[in-house]
């Protein structure tokens, strides 16, 4: 019985693999295309089995949980955050160098005025809390108007492949997750990769994504991710 098994399994694969190497003789492009499919395909698997076991380990741990605990984590919370301090964050896309400010003095502002295309800014929090400011900064720029208003993850896995090789950078994304927060642009790339001690950016570069419903899609240096109320976006550059 065993033998008959194998030779239906072998005999079935000796044939998938004659019908794949004629269509790979056949179209190209076409193969490629599907052995691409049929890899994220396992991936998709694996990721959505990985959810759903780490979704009820977080069920059975919650339930091994105190409410009346579990409130007084989120007023302490709470507390912490109205207590922790603001700075102002710029990154000099020419240099790569990263500055922190308390206030926006009239001189920077001045120097924001003649580079504006030159720096990334930030508000960032103590505690690694990380907003993007893409309006100008002026010495009247007040950080207390800038509020974070925090988004559920996005994206299970983010890949960077440049330069035949790849990089996991979905580790440190949770700091960024804030409602009207642009990320995943170049220059963004430039300074998260700058930040985190990841390398450096390549200029042909793409990311695969598998975002958080296990869609999976691919964007290039001038397309980027725009974090909504309820989710994100994908937009292009207008240049």
């Amino acid at each position: 019985m065993l033998l008959t098994y194998c030779y239906y399994f072998l005999s079935s694969s000796l044939v998938a693999s004659a019908c794949f190497g004629t269509y790979y003789y056949l179209d190209k492009d076409g193969a490629t295309r599907l052995a691409f499919n049929i890899s994220w395909q396992g991936i998709n698997l694996y990721v959505k089995t990985k959810t759903y076991m780490n979704g009820f380990s977080d069920l059975f741990s919650d339930g091994l949980d105190n409410d009346d605990d579990d409130d007084d984590d989120d007023d302490k919370n709470t507390d912490t955050d109205k207590l922790l301090q603001k700075k102002f964050m710029l990154y000099n896309l020419k240099d790569e160098t990263i500055i922190a400010l308390d206030e926006i003095t009239e001189e920077m502002e001045n120097v924001l005025k003649d580079s504006s295309n030159d720096h990334l800014q930030f508000l960032c929090h103590e505690d690694d809390k990380f907003l993007r400011i893409t309006d100008s900064l002026t010495a009247n720029t007040d950080k207390e108007s800038f509020t974070f208003k925090k988004i559920e993850k996005q994206f299970i896995q983010v890949e960077l492949e440049q330069n035949e090789k790849t990089y996991e950078i979905h580790k440190f994304l949770n700091e960024h997750y804030f409602e009207d927060n642009k990320i995943l642009d170049k220059n963004f790339l430039s300074w998260y990769m700058n930040y985190y001690n990841l390398g450096n950016l390549s200029n042909n570069y793409q990311l695969k994504i598998i975002d958080n419903n296990i869609e999976m899609f691919t964007i290039g240096p001038s397309q980027y991710i725009q974090l909504t109320h309820d989710g994100y976006k994908c937009e292009t550059e207008e240049h």
